[in-house]
């Protein structure tokens, strides 16, 4: 979401999430009409009923194979965007030179960016222990990977945020709504699957143009 599409949805809390089937309309043979988009409406609520009905596993899992096959697909919804934000051009830019150098795991350069771009420049201090402070933080997690099992994402902004602070790096507003999203799906993403590396995932996904949250 963020990286391809520079959309960010800073209060993704499960109450503003849910799943709906889809069908595909090379499936449905759907032509579209109002009656026809009410019916596939009114299946996909039959549908979502059943499978919350379904207590195993084991069954979900097959139930949900046998949509597949027959065309269904999962569809993330996405509610109250009330708290949304894009980044221009030059924090996009700024957004995945930082990105790119947390990925590679290149803290001291890490540091570097995050003192030159950014909103004064000039008013941080101890900039050189700064680098260094962001890079023993980032090969501690490189020895630990980014799995949510093993690593609170929350914990590491945290102590990135204070380091911030005490040397007075000072950051634009959009970067910290970005670390609020960040926050709230880490939660969300540790209960859904504990063994998922957040920087991995997303690294492919940018690699690979595959859209992700």
């Amino acid at each position: 979401m963020l990286i391809l599409d520079n959309f960010i949805h800073a209060d993704l809390h499960p109450g503003n999430i849910f799943i709906r089937l889809k069908k595909n309309p090379s499936s449905s043979g759907s032509g579209g009409s109002t009656l026809e988009q009410e019916k596939e409406e009114y299946e996909t609520d039959l549908l979502m009923n059943e499978l919350k009905s379904i207590q195993s596993i084991t069954e979900l899992n097959a139930r949900m194979t046998q949509l597949s096959q027959e065309g269904y697909h999962p569809q993330i919804c996405l509610i109250d965007a009330g708290l949304v934000t894009e980044l221009n051009s030059s924090n996009r830019f700024n957004f995945i030179s930082l990105f790119n150098s947390l990925a590679t795991f290149d803290g001291y350069k890490a540091g570097e960016l995050m003192i030159e771009r950014s909103r004064t420049p000039e008013t941080a201090i101890n900039k050189e222990v700064f680098k260094l402070k962001v890079e023993r933080l980032v090969d501690r997690v490189k020895a630990r990977t980014f799995t949510l099992g093993t690593i609170s994402i929350g914990d590491l902004l945290d102590r990135m945020l204070s380091m911030v602070r005490s040397h007075h790096v000072r950051m634009e507003g959009d970067f910290v709504t970005v670390i609020v999203a960040i926050l709230l799906m880490e939660g969300l993403g540790r209960r859904l699957d504990p063994e998922l590396d957040l920087f991995a995932r997303c690294v492919f996904a940018w690699n690979f143009g595959i859209p992700t949250i």
